[in-house]
C-alpha cells in the first residue's frame, strides 16, 4: 500500500507535473482525511516544512518530510503538552489564559512518512494586511514588515507601536492598566512561565497575536513554534553556581537573538519585567526561593546591559572612536556598582536623548563637547543618593519589582 500511495499522490494534488512538486504534508492529510481537508488552506510554510489549516475544524498542522524536523516536532509535542501543564499548575490567575498562552497540543501522526504535528490553530487579526498571523517585536519602537513569498510564508511583524494602536482598537483587558501595557506584562509572566515553570530556554520560539477563534472579538497572545527550543531542567536540579549561571547564559541568548520581548527602550518593558518576577515570585512560593530571585535578578541584569550597550553604545557613538573607547570606563562603572544594579539600570538613551540632555543641531557633531555632557550625567546617576528620585526624574520605573 505505501509504494502505491507514493505513486499516485503527485498525479491526485497535481495541476502541473512537469512543474509543480506536490506538498507531501498536503497530500497525507487528504488521503488520511479526505473530509476534512479536501480543500486545506496554507497557513504558512518555510524550509522543509508546511502548516495547513482546515474550515472543518479547529486545529492546525505542521508537516515535513525531513527526519531530523520530524525528531524535533515528536520534542515539540511533548513540549507544547508541559507547557499546558504549567498553566495549569503554577497560573493563579483565572482570566489570564483568556489572554495569553501556548498553543495547546492535539496529536502526533506519521503518514506516509511524513510527520504530523495537529495543535490548536490561531486565526489572524482582522488588521492584519497578509492575511496570516502577525508577529510581535516589540524591541523595536516601529516596524512593520511582511515576509510572504511563493517560498516561504512567515506572516507579518509589526514593532510596539503598531501593536499599541491595534490593541486600542479594541475592548480594555484591564481596568488599571492600558491594553499595551497588560499586554506587556502577560507576555512578562508567559515567558517567565517558559523558563521558570516549563524549564525551556525558548530557543526559536516566536511571540504573536492573534485571535483564538475566527469570529472572536478579542485578541490574544501566544508563545508558539519550540522545535528548536531545549530542556534546560536539569540544570535546575542542581542549582550550583555554575548552573544558575548557564540557566542564565541561554535564557539570555535566547531571548536577545529574536526581536519579539521589549527592552528599556520601550515604554512597555517596566510592565513585561513586572510580569515576568511576579511570576518568579509566584513560583518561588512552592520552591527554593533563593533560586528563582538570583536566576531572574541577574538575567534582567544582564539583558538590561545588553541593551545599555546596543543601544547607547552601538547606536550613539558607535561611529566615534573616542566616544566609544572612553564611555566603557563608565558602563563598566555602572555594571560593577551593585547599588545601581538592583536599582537604577535606567534608559540611558531616554535620559539622554529624549530628554534633549546633550542633543540639539548645535553640539551634536561636537564630540568633546557631547562626551563632556554624557559624563556629566554618568556622574551625576552614579554619585545620587536617592535612586528613587533619579527615577522620578526620568520619569521610568527603574527598581526591581519585590
Amino acid at each position: 500500500m505505501k509504494k502505491i500511495l507514493i505513486l499516485i499522490l503527485p498525479i491526485l494534488f497535481s495541476n502541473n507535473l512537469s512543474s509543480m512538486t506536490p506538498s507531501p504534508t498536503k497530500a497525507a492529510l487528504i488521503y488520511k482525511y479526505p473530509d476534512q481537508y479536501s480543500n486545506p488552506i496554507l497557513l504558512g510554510k518555510g524550509a522543509e516544512r508546511e502548516i495547513w489549516g482546515s474550515s472543518s475544524n479547529n486545529l492546525a498542522v505542521k508537516g515535513t518530510q525531513s527526519k531530523t524536523l520530524c525528531g524535533k516536532y515528536t520534542n515539540e509535542f511533548t513540549i507544547l503538552k508541559e507547557l499546558q501543564n504549567s498553566l495549569s499548575r503554577y497560573n493563579r490567575d483565572t482570566t489570564f489564559t483568556s489572554r495569553a498562552s501556548f498553543p495547546k497540543p492535539n496529536r502526533l501522526e506519521i503518514i506516509s512518512e511524513t510527520c504530523l504535528l495537529f495543535m490548536e490553530r490561531l486565526y489572524p487579526l482582522k488588521e492584519s494586511v497578509s492575511g496570516y498571523l502577525t508577529q510581535m517585536y516589540l524591541r523595536y519602537k516601529t516596524y512593520n514588515k511582511k515576509d510572504v513569498s511563493e517560498t516561504q510564508i512567515k506572516g507579518e511583524f509589526v514593532g510596539y507601536n503598531e501593536i499599541e494602536k491595534i490593541v486600542n482598537a479594541y475592548p480594555k483587558t484591564s481596568t488599571q492598566l492600558t491594553n499595551i501595557q497588560q499586554l506587556c506584562y502577560d507576555l512578562g509572566k508567559l515567558t517567565a512561565i517558559m523558563h521558570l515553570g516549563t524549564k525551556l530556554d525558548g530557543v526559536g520560539a516566536q511571540v504573536a497575536i492573534a485571535k483564538q477563534s475566527e469570529n472572536s472579538r478579542y485578541y490574544k497572545i501566544f508563545i508558539l513554534s519550540f522545535f528548536q527550543s531545549n530542556d534546560i531542567s536539569n540544570l535546575f536540579k542542581r542549582p550550583t553556581k555554575a548552573n544558575i549561571q548557564t540557566i542564565v547564559d541561554k535564557i539570555f541568548e535566547a531571548m536577545v537573538s529574536d526581536y519579539y520581548y521589549p527592552m528599556p527602550n520601550v515604554a512597555g518593558f517596566s510592565n513585561f519585567r513586572k510580569g515576568y518576577f511576579d511570576f518568579a515570585n509566584n513560583i518561588a512560593r512552592t520552591s527554593n526561593r533563593a533560586i528563582y530571585t538570583t536566576i531572574t535578578n541577574k538575567l534582567f541584569a544582564k539583558y538590561i546591559n545588553e541593551w545599555i550597550k546596543q543601544y547607547l553604545i552601538t547606536y550613539y557613538v558607535r561611529d566615534n572612536r573616542f566616544l566609544r573607547d572612553n564611555f566603557y570606563n563608565y558602563y563598566q562603572s555602572i555594571i560593577n556598582d551593585p547599588r545601581l544594579l538592583n536599582g537604577i539600570l535606567v534608559d540611558i538613551t531616554g535620559a539622554l536623548k529624549i530628554n534633549n540632555w546633550y542633543v540639539d543641531e548645535q553640539n551634536k557633531y561636537n564630540n568633546r563637547e557631547l562626551y563632556n555632557k554624557i559624563d556629566a550625567k554618568l556622574v551625576q546617576l552614579l554619585n545620587a543618593s536617592d535612586i528613587s528620585d533619579i527615577a522620578n526624574k526620568l520619569k521610568l520605573i527603574t527598581s526591581y519589582p519585590k
